[in-house]
């Protein structure tokens, strides 16, 4: 009985961990979203829709760097999700590297994601779509660079 008992505790920190890095996915890309919608509102933070533009896509990225904070300070979580986060949490504003290499991050975690596929399939999806999430979140910053907002 004992067994079971820690068996079903076991299996629900693993559940924890998953969920927590499937809701960092989904704000990391609401945040991502949040940004594009201000840079292509072309709206000057000196306006009403540029100040409450800039104020979601703040919010949305204090919610991720929030969420991200709470995963690492989980109990028991696998190491692998804890290496993902920490990926993840390199990219939080309000500074980001300018030498910071997000395609790198990008492939690592792509790749961390195809070595686990068989052994665990769950969490290398989990993995695999912040990896690609981090390359589209490259391939907006690219975007938004080239584009100067009016």
């Amino acid at each position: 009985m004992a067994e079971n008992v820690t068996t079903i505790k076991q299996q629900a920190a693993k559940a924890c961990d998953r969920v927590a890095l499937g809701a960092i996915n989904d704000l990391f890309q609401e945040a991502m979203r949040a940004d594009w919608t201000l840079h292509v509102s072309r709206a000057g933070i000196d306006t009403l829709v540029g100040r409450t533009l800039g104020d979601a896509a703040a919010l949305a990225w204090a919610e991720c760097s929030n969420a991200l904070q709470d995963l690492r300070s989980m109990s028991k979580v696998d190491p692998r999700i804890l290496e993902a986060a920490a990926r993840l949490n390199d990219l939080m504003p309000p500074e980001i590297p300018e030498d910071i290499s997000l395609g790198r991050h990008s492939a690592e975690l792509v790749n961390r994601a195809k070595a686990i596929r068989k052994a665990d399939s769950e969490l290398a999806e989990l993995i695999q779509t912040m990896g690609l999430l981090i390359n589209i979140y490259e391939a907006n910053r690219q975007l938004i660079m080239a584009r100067p907002a009016a």
